[in-house]
């Protein structure tokens, strides 16, 4: 199964989107399906960055207390939190893009066939069916976007971090460092924040599509 699924995304990546949907289809899953799966992904994705966060935040108020000669071991542990969530930033990423692809191919099929209904009543039932799906998937779409924004942001900054204390392991940085990590625990915080108003969107779509 594990062959067929990596078989199916390499088709997805290729632009061979006609052949991924067809084979779906012979295995009873259509794009809706696989709409509301990839949104599943990338809500998964959000919730996952936001563990990354939550659990780096709490590192910082427990164990960073920028002493002189604890240094090494405070960029040690930032380091691997930064790219804990880099990769976690990369996947929401990915997943979003998948999802935006998926949902264009539906809605454009969905408009299509609605306008092929010869019955006025059926049709325009349809297109408004069609249209508040869309919205819905627009917005959700767009709180997920904010949130991949907001989060390049915060990994540049803690980035920036990241490699100042590695170039300044024997300085005497203490003082500024627990000042500016304050500002980057703020960040963190704030878009936990965004992550949870963005989770309950992507699930209220989710569970329209159910």
């Amino acid at each position: 199964m594990k062959i067929i699924l990596l078989s199916l995304n390499l088709l997805f990546l290729s632009s061979c989107s006609t052949i991924y949907y067809n084979i779906w289809e012979t295995l009873g899953r259509e794009k809706r399906d696989i709409l509301k799966s990839k949104m599943i992904d990338a809500e998964s994705s959000q919730e996952d960055m936001a563990e990354e966060l939550e659990d780096s935040l709490e590192r910082i108020r427990r164990d960073y207390n920028f002493k002189e000669g604890h240094l090494e071991k405070i960029y040690d542990s930032l380091s691997d939190d930064y790219n804990s969530i880099a990769n976690e930033s990369e996947a929401l990423s990915r997943n979003l893009k998948k999802a935006e692809d998926v949902a264009d191919d539906l809605f454009q099929e969905w408009k299509d066939e609605a306008m092929s209904l010869d019955k006025r009543k059926f049709r325009n039932q349809s297109l408004k069916k069609l249209r508040e799906t869309r919205n819905s998937f627009q917005e959700a779409l767009a709180s997920m976007k904010i949130v991949e924004q907001r989060m390049i942001k915060v990994l540049k900054k803690f980035h920036d971090h990241v490699i100042f204390i590695k170039h300044n392991l024997n300085a005497k940085i203490v003082g500024n460092l627990e000042v500016e990590m304050k500002s980057v625990s703020f960040q963190m915080k704030e878009l936990i924040k965004k992550i949870n108003i963005s989770r309950a969107k992507a699930q209220t779509f989710i569970d329209k599509l159910n």
